[in-house]
């Protein structure tokens, strides 16, 4: 982004802290239709070492692709660019219509949150989450993203400064695994109390 294009609001920042970076812009995310299906797969047989840690199942993965780039129970959000594999596409963000076991509610899940390494810093990242969330605001449902990791034992602190039991229980026996990272739309009847 050059000088000219940022905004007041950027410029200050930058004088008051010149070795703050410049904010990302955003990338043109569009939804990934039938037409998209071929490049989607390759892009995401190319990725899949980034997909939940790489323990996927390719024909899960492709058979999920389909349904999701169909709008069967969700929706595919890609970003096209000449910096992608083959295909041309550089990132994607699936999302999936889930429900808790016991309820009848539907919220939004990722699938999968991946942009090629090249096209990293660009801004595509912060574009796929804005689009989700957009999407999850006009449904009002809940969106849900999973940031996995390699599992590791994490021990508190300080176990009176963490307010649930379950979590403090849990961190004394179990790895941490990542971390759910959640968007909760503002709904008609949450805004008006």
């Amino acid at each position: 982004m050059r000088p000219a294009q940022q905004s007041l609001l950027d410029r200050s920042r930058r004088l008051d802290n010149p070795a703050q970076p410049l904010p990302l812009p955003f990338s043109a995310v569009s939804t990934a239709s039938s037409g998209d299906l071929e490049d989607l797969i390759y892009f995401l047989l190319a990725m899949r070492d980034e997909i939940e840690d790489g323990r996927i199942e390719d024909d899960l993965l492709l058979a999920q692709a389909h349904d999701l780039v169909r709008r069967e129970h969700g929706v595919v959000f890609i970003v096209r660019g000449d910096l992608g594999v083959k295909a041309g596409i550089e990132a994607s963000l699936g999302v999936m219509f889930q429900r808790w076991p016991l309820s009848r509610n539907y919220y939004l899940r990722s699938v999968w949150n991946v942009v090629v390494p090249v096209a990293r810093r660009t801004g595509h990242a912060k574009s796929l989450l804005k689009s989700a969330t957009d999407f999850a605001d006009a449904l009002g449902r809940p969106l849900y993203l999973n940031a996995y990791q390699p599992p590791r034992h994490v021990c508190l602190e300080d176990t009176s400064a963490e307010p649930s039991p379950k979590l403090r229980l849990c961190s004394r026996h179990m790895a941490l695994a990542g971390r759910i990272f959640a968007h909760i739309p503002e709904v008609a009847d949450q805004k008006a109390s």
